[in-house]
């Protein structure tokens, strides 16, 4: 279960053209007094400049999975000169009045909003969720609730599968009278997948098939056939091969349990928190202009769109 997060999709073209436009936007003149000095310029042009403070913060709102590959100096070098470059384009587009254009205003705006938002959620959200503790009490209430989850038995099963009834019938028959022909009658009449191989449908435990073969598939003992019985993908005649019986301990599942809880918990927190901040909003949403949003099949090139991203460099051998 994952938790809503409004985060920066990683190493997107969006965000780090938004990152390399407010630097283009920057003034390059010097702090002065304490601030002097504090940025370590990654490069400078006329207008603006990058400095490694704000690829920092940028790498910092990254997922720590997608943060990792810049660990390797060649990814690392790829998108600081690729970050450097958009805020050149930026800062040309910005002279040249793009910034002025409708189309680019709705971007910047959209991407201002993600950015606000994410920051808005690591500062005022996220340590709501952070203090979601799960008690070992809680733990074993969802336990005992929930037996089904911790049911660890399994069984192995060939079948045969029909359009009719009265086939299921006929077939029942035929293999109870003489079991160990049932796989030749499974190759011969099943209309199942599994028929090349006998109708063997191998090993499964509770929850992995529709809930009427399940039920049956436990149901019969093993070495028995069962009686034909409907499914919606037709009838079915089974006979079980193998059966094991098992259950997952309290101290097994625990942290698992724990984790689960932990996370639905976490997002309770998360959806109180922005559904209060709705609230006071006084937002209104007009479902029917919902209609007005599309995706056009083959949309024009949308102004201000940054240039493809360079091809990443190979992994580090």
């Amino acid at each position: 279960m994952k938790i809503r997060k409004l985060h920066l999709i990683a190493f997107t073209v969006l965000a780090i053209f938004a990152l390399a436009f407010t630097a283009s936007c920057q003034s390059a003149k010097s702090g002065s007094g304490a601030d002097k000095g504090k940025d370590t310029v990654i490069a400078e042009f006329n207008g603006g400049k990058i400095t490694a403070d704000e690829i920092n913060v940028f790498l910092n709102t990254l997922n720590p999975m997608y943060r990792a590959q810049f660990s390797d100096p060649q990814r690392r070098a790829a998108l600081i000169d690729q970050i450097v470059e958009y805020a050149v384009l930026a800062k040309a587009a910005k002279d040249a009045g793009i910034e002025k254009n409708p189309e680019t205003q709705a971007l910047l705006n959209l991407n201002t909003n993600a950015v606000l938002a994410s920051q808005f959620y690591e500062k005022n959200i996220k340590p709501l969720a952070d203090k979601v503790q799960i008690s070992d009490e809680d733990v074993k209430k969802y336990y005992d609730a929930h037996p089904e989850e911790f049911d660890k038995s399994s069984v192995k099963v060939r079948h045969i599968l029909v359009d009719t009834e009265a086939e299921a019938k006929a077939i029942y028959k035929e293999v109870k009278a003489n079991p160990a022909k049932f796989s030749d009658v499974a190759k011969a009449k099943s209309k199942c997948p599994s028929a090349s191989k006998g109708g063997d449908l191998g090993t499964f435990g509770r929850g992995r098939m529709t809930p009427p073969f399940e039920k049956v598939a436990f149901e019969t003992p093993k070495g028995q056939i069962s009686e034909p019985f409907q499914t919606q993908f037709g009838w079915h005649v089974l006979t079980v091969d193998e059966k094991t019986e098992g259950v997952t301990s309290l101290e097994e599942a625990k942290e698992t349990i724990k984790s689960q809880l932990s996370e639905s918990k976490k997002k309770e927190q998360v959806d109180k928190a922005v559904d209060e901040i709705k609230k006071k909003s006084n937002l209104k949403t007009f479902k029917d202009a919902y209609s007005k949003v599309g995706i056009e099949e083959n949309p024009a090139e949308a102004p201000g769109t940054p240039p493809p991203a360079p091809p990443a460099p190979p992994a580090s051998k």
